[in-house]
């Protein structure tokens, strides 16, 4: 049976919620290997990954255009999809195993876009179900997040924010060796989303692997991988990424005219590595020590309506990334 983009397999969900337990013996944090992960759809290959390693206590992000396979992925590791090939383990033990085992599921901890909990519970009840799940709560976890304060308040009323905070505490709070997070910073004001960066990166001893889509969130990753139509396009550390796909130097310019931005694409070649068009009056071009001088040159020419130029960014990366590269 195939599923198309959305479907998750709805029989395998509830396998995803460990039996309630002791805490798990200490245990070093687990290294992932996907030897070949396949995931087909009627229109074609939702996800094909090979070869691909995370490193014990390494943190990843997965980035990427809608559609390109971040949660695809995340939730097939977890066994929450539907997979014609799935080859390879975490820690000692087969992908398979970790989606089964009471025991190994317990080191885990999990937010995805969606989190399914029955109608009418508090927070305070939702705490109570995650404590006997996992046998364990880190209070200074619930307390980063200003979670005790809601502990009366009904889990379905809670605002998207709100609701964030509490996903994460339930992702988090039993400390887990083992972290998969669906774009984890989404509906988040900047105080909760400082909080969030300050505890995850204060969780060294964990194996984190998060989709992300902010220069925030990727500053946590010891190495960046970009997803394109389900495979890998690149896998490095995203300050490697920066340098090699986009060059030391960014330079945004906006014209007053489509026709004026089309002239100046011509006038840089030679001087780019690569060129993106935001809007079709708009460049933003990438490279080296070249853009300084063409910069300069642009200031006061009667096309241009402004000129920005600096050092190439995450954010750079990151739009790249998400919306197409154009090379000069």
């Amino acid at each position: 049976m195939s599923l198309s983009d959305n479907e998750v397999r709805d029989d395998l969900a509830p396998a995803l919620i460990p039996k309630p337990g002791a805490p798990s013996a200490t245990a070093p944090p687990p290294g992932v290997r996907v030897d070949r992960l396949i995931v087909k759809t009627k229109a074609g290959f939702a996800l094909d990954i090979q070869d691909l390693a995370l490193a014990a206590g390494e943190t990843v992000a997965i980035v990427g255009a809608n559609g390109a396979g971040k949660t695809t992925l995340l939730e097939a590791l977890l066994g929450l999809r539907k997979t014609d090939v799935a080859e390879g383990g975490i820690g000692e033990a087969s992908l398979q195993a970790w989606a089964r085992s009471p025991r190994l599921r317990r080191r885990m901890g999990v937010l995805l876009q969606r989190t399914a909990l029955p109608f009418g519970l508090r927070v305070r009840d939702v705490l109570d179900l995650h404590r006997r799940i996992y046998g364990s709560q880190a209070q200074a976890v619930l307390e980063a997040l200003d979670v005790p304060r809601m502990r009366n308040f009904n889990y379905d009323w809670l605002s998207r924010g709100q609701r964030q905070r509490v996903d994460l505490v339930m992702a988090l709070a039993h400390r887990p060796d083992l972290i998969l997070l669906d774009e984890p910073f989404t509906g988040l004001d900047q105080q909760f989303a400082t909080a969030t960066h300050h505890l995850l990166s204060g969780m060294s001893s964990a194996t984190v692997l998060l989709a992300c889509h902010s220069a925030h969130e990727l500053s946590l990753a010891d190495r960046m991988l970009w997803m394109r139509d389900g495979r890998v396009a690149a896998f490095a550390p995203p300050a490697t990424l920066v340098k090699d796909m986009l060059g030391e130097y960014a330079l945004k310019v906006s014209l007053h005219d489509a026709a004026s931005a089309e002239r100046l694409r011509a006038r840089a070649q030679g001087a780019v590595r690569l060129v993106h068009a935001p809007r079709p009056e708009q460049l933003h071009l990438f490279g080296g020590s070249d853009l300084e001088t063409l910069a300069h040159a642009l200031i006061g020419e009667p096309a241009i309506a402004s000129v920005e130029f600096g050092a190439a960014s995450y954010t750079d990366l990151l739009h790249v990334c998400a919306l197409g590269d154009t090379h000069a």
